[in-house]
């Protein structure tokens, strides 16, 4: 699996990352941030919509609001991990965002152009 490093700008492997690099999501935590991440959107909260087999693509939000959330999950895994720095934590949460993040779009309905 690959994983974005934003403080050398590169793709690396998960592999070679050394697991107490990595923070573990709990089960009740990652529920929490998937509550607050729908009501960010106005969307319902359930075990259902998360079923779905392309849940992420039914709502959106822009570019900010994907930002200022990551910097909430950053902030909430900084608090609840001990150890955890803001490098650490703010990968982490970037990479929770773009595997469980709503569909990016900008605020008027168009795609976002990636350069």
């Amino acid at each position: 699996m690959e994983l974005f490093d934003s403080e050398n700008d590169k793709v690396v492997e998960t592999e070679d990352i050394p697991e107490s690099e990595l923070v573990t999501f709990k089960r009740d935590e990652t529920e929490y941030i998937l509550m607050e991440m729908c009501k960010r959107v106005g969307a319902p909260y359930s075990e259902e919509l998360f079923s779905e087999p392309e849940w992420y693509t039914l709502y959106t939000w822009t570019p900010e609001e994907a930002a200022k959330f990551t910097k909430w999950v950053a902030a909430l895994l900084k608090r609840r991990h001990k150890g955890v720095g803001v490098k650490k934590s703010t990968r982490e949460a970037e990479w929770f965002v773009l595997n469980c993040g709503w569909k990016v779009s900008e605020a008027n309905g168009e795609a976002p152009i990636i350069e």
